[in-house]
């Protein structure tokens, strides 16, 4: 983190409302982590980027990366897709919203990747179940396409001018804290709805472990633009028309125990060599739990949010 005398002061993306600055850092450590930890170079989103800044909005509590532009693009998610453990094909998200569909609902998926979750829901309901998908990667929607799921490589907004009223149900699976201009994506996912329709949304939990990972390269730009919460999905939710129906939180997951004790450890002893040291004798508890499993009254990396269009 680096200290800036040239802060821009923000309005939120949510309400238009007050922003406080949280955190400043560096553009050139982002591009060194990615191609350290990924060996992918990102420098070309930061071009005279040399801050990137983290803004909170007072009333809604949603936390945003600035400037808007840095975003990735479909080259960088491409190469993602090619990094071991990015892409899993099925997630706890997925089949808890299965809970909240019905097999006569017709359905939209926004960010369809490579089609698991379209995929997951013709073999649970059958092939006659209703669903279309939309995806902006052109590689990875011609994978599903090779497949016969039925995904469109089109926008939400260019798609809800065409097929408005006409979901019962629209979910996306981390979407939403890749996208800098949030209120268009949303309000063109709620005209697609039916009244009494749902969204399902699951985005990272920035109330878990998550977020004091130090430089967690996958929640940073332009990988990630903001970090949600309950809180902030609650508030953007009042403000394009929905209402709460249910909210799940993921127990920590095997693939996470890693991180979730080195966080831990830095809580107490500082981001530095010694913390890091310290993990070496966790080893064979890291190991053990994640064969056994963690306590599940422990907050893992997503929150799956279901609300209803009123």
């Amino acid at each position: 983190m680096v200290k800036s005398n040239n802060i821009p002061q923000i309005n939120s993306p949510l309400n238009g409302g007050k922003t406080k600055l949280i955190e400043t850092i560096d553009s050139a450590a982002i591009i060194k982590r990615y191609k350290k930890k990924l060996s992918i170079d990102v420098s070309r989103f930061f071009l005279n980027v040399p801050q990137v800044f983290v803004y909170e909005c007072d009333e809604t509590k949603y936390r945003f990366f600035y400037p808007l532009h840095i975003s990735g693009d479909g080259l960088f998610y491409e190469q993602l897709q090619d990094s071991k453990g990015y892409y899993l094909p099925w997630k706890w998200e997925h089949q808890k919203a299965i809970e909240h569909i019905k097999p006569t609902d017709n359905l939209l998926e926004i960010g369809s990747a490579r089609g698991a979750f379209l995929e997951g829901l013709k073999k649970h309901f059958g092939n006659n179940f209703n669903a279309m998908g939309v995806e902006l990667n052109e590689d990875a929607a011609k994978k599903a396409q090779m497949k016969g799921i039925n995904i469109e490589i089109e926008s939400i907004e260019n798609l809800s001018e065409k097929r408005a009223q006409q979901f019962d149900v629209v979910c996306f699976f981390q979407v939403l804290e890749h996208i800098s201009d949030v209120l268009p994506f949303m309000r063109s996912a709620v005209k697609c709805l039916k009244t009494n329709g749902r969204i399902i949304v699951s985005v990272p939990n920035n109330d878990s472990f998550i977020k004091d990972i130090p430089m967690n390269i996958l929640n940073l730009p332009p990988h990630h633009m903001g970090l949600w919460s309950k809180e902030s999905l609650t508030k953007l939710a009042e403000i394009v028309g929905l209402v709460p129906v249910n909210f799940y939180t993921e127990a920590l997951s095997p693939l996470h125990v890693w991180s979730y004790y080195h966080v831990k450890i830095i809580r107490i002893f500082g981001n530095n060599i010694f913390s890091k040291l310290m993990l070496i004798p966790l080893l064979p508890l890291i190991w053990f739990k994640k064969s056994k499993g963690m306590n599940p009254s422990i907050e893992g990396h997503t929150i799956l949010a279901v609300f209803k269009k009123i």
